[in-house]
């Protein structure tokens, strides 16, 4: 397991935090996740580490022959996140944070999340995201408005997210197991890289890195890589390109460049022997 984590070119403070952790009575039992302060320095901040703070607790807690139990584990966690800021006495007024986490067990992994920090794995040469993105421009591609999922990150309601942990309501976390042989690599990143790199460019540094270079490598792509929209409608299918095209009816809508390291960057990652 491999942690890397950048300020950026554009912040102050390092609102991200970033987790990996193996269980202390079994070392198969293991843990990474990402959380994206919301709210501002300190806010922000404050919110992300207490939720992974929390989170090391009860996973270390764990009984170490419940990684063979991926349903109760969903249902203890579930109940960890309900509660995950109850005991946070102060915390500044619209600090909050996303979540993005997978826990790996004998035969599988839960991947949780909640706002868009996202969970991504890789078998060979494909890549999935195997989370959902709680967001508007989400909305806006289910629903037709963005007519292709590599210009989510374009749209200027990119960064606005439909929910996230904080003290003002319950979030509802997302859920998925999948079996471990479905993938090689897995890795929990926030905002930061899936804003700059293409899921195609991402993909490339997971297969191709060594073990110990993935997390590091994909935080100095994002922080150097400069995306413009044209170049990513360019590398499109032209049926696509020319569909994609006609369907941006209000470019104001969209910004035409990115810049890399935007914002905090965080990988976590769990890498197969």
């Amino acid at each position: 397991m491999f942690v890397s984590q950048d300020v950026g070119k554009k912040r102050n403070n390092q609102e991200d935090s970033a987790l990996i952790l193996e269980h202390p009575q079994n070392n198969d039992f293991k843990l990474i996740a990402v959380a994206d302060g919301v709210g501002g320095e300190y806010g922000g901040e404050l919110a992300s580490r207490h939720v992974l703070v929390k989170l090391s607790e009860w996973f270390n807690s764990l009984p170490p022959q419940l990684y063979n139990n991926m349903p109760a584990i969903q249902q203890s966690l579930d109940y960890l996140l309900s509660h995950i800021m109850d005991d946070l006495v102060y915390i500044p007024k619209g600090a909050a944070t996303t979540l993005s986490c997978a826990i790996i067990g004998k035969d599988q992994t839960l991947i949780t999340n909640i706002g868009d920090s996202r969970v991504y794995t890789t078998k060979d040469q494909n890549i999935t995201q195997e989370t959902k993105d709680d967001s508007i421009v989400q909305a806006l591609y289910e629903n037709g408005k963005i007519p292709n999922k590599e210009i989510m990150r374009f749209n200027v309601y990119s960064n606005v997210i439909r929910q996230s942990i904080n003290k003002q309501k319950e979030a509802d976390p997302h859920y998925k197991i999948i079996n471990n042989s479905n993938y090689d690599r897995i890795i929990a990143v926030s905002d930061g890289v899936s804003d700059c790199l293409t899921t195609e460019e991402l993909k490339n540094i997971i297969t191709i890195s060594k073990p110990e270079y993935v997390a590091s490598n994909i935080v100095d792509k994002a922080l150097n890589t400069t995306s413009t929209l044209s170049s990513v409608i360019n590398n499109l299918p032209n049926d696509e390109k020319r569909q994609v095209v006609k369907n941006i009816k209000n470019k104001e809508d969209y910004y035409q460049t990115i810049y890399g390291g935007k914002d905090n960057t965080s990988v976590a990652a769990y890498i197969k022997k």
